[in-house]
């Protein structure tokens, strides 16, 4: 009779987030953040909850839009002007310090932020939606509670 081997579940997880980062999913933890390359209208769009990494996440998006409006070669033979890239949300929340260094970077970079119909933006989400230079709320689904700040917990 043969013995049956296990794996521990520390190895099972090892080896599922190895394959999710080979087949290219990197946002195993956190926001999907996924850019549409696009000369006319480039566009980035931040769905699931926020948590630690998606600043750095979001502001590498950033760079790799700029990089392919400015290097494209479909860019300069269509001519197109590169237009602000547009920010769309679809979250309900997650981490209010990640959420205030995401609407950092978007009013550092000086973007539009829209919430699309059947979109939604709750909770933290709304400091991203606060930090566009237009804010274009499309529905009912956006709203805010009294947000945690793990700074001010501390001081009780």
């Amino acid at each position: 009779m043969k013995k049956c081997k296990f794996i521990s579940v520390a190895k099972i997880r090892y080896l599922l987030t190895a394959l999710l980062i080979l087949t290219g999913v990197t946002s195993v933890y956190g926001a999907d953040i996924v850019l549409k390359k696009d000369c006319s209208f480039p566009n980035i769009t931040i769905r699931g909850e926020l948590k630690v990494g998606d600043s750095q996440k979001l502001d590498r998006a950033f760079s790799e839009i700029a990089a392919y409006s400015k290097n494209s070669i479909e860019c300069k033979r269509s001519g197109d002007k590169f237009y602000n890239i547009t920010v769309s949300l679809d979250s309900e929340g997650g981490d209010v310090d990640v959420a205030l260094d995401m609407g950092r970077i978007i009013r550092r970079e000086k973007q539009a932020v829209y919430v699309p119909v059947k979109h939604k933006c709750f909770s933290a989400c709304v400091f991203l939606l606060a930090a566009g230079v237009q804010r274009v709320p499309n529905g009912d689904n956006v709203g805010i509670h009294r947000p945690y700040l793990s700074a001010l917990s501390n001081t009780e």
